[in-house]
């Protein structure tokens, strides 16, 4: 699923001031740190059903997260709705 993001929200998580910085920020990061990060933001975002990805200026891939800039400013946080499916976070047993 495709959220909106607004930018204030990401740079208030991340504590960050520039857009610039977030793949350095999180690349200082554990996944699951950044992961709980995404997922905070993710529940105060509005889905948002469509992404152009002719407008997309850049991108960067987290994970099971992908965070789209498009030539607006526009933030698109896509989360990777397989990774999160019930059947895949349950452990198997050994008996």
């Amino acid at each position: 699923m495709i959220y909106l993001v607004d930018k204030y929200d990401l740079f208030n998580e991340f504590r960050i001031n520039l857009l610039e910085e977030i793949e350095s920020k999180i690349n200082t990061l554990a996944p699951s740190v950044y992961e709980y990060h995404f997922e905070n933001i993710v529940l105060y975002s509005q889905a948002h059903s469509y992404l152009n990805r002719n407008q997309i200026e850049r991108n960067f891939d987290f994970g099971s997260y992908k965070l789209y800039i498009d030539y607006e400013g526009n933030l698109f946080l896509e989360r990777d709705e397989s990774f999160f499916e019930e059947d895949q976070l349950e452990t198997p047993t050994l008996w």
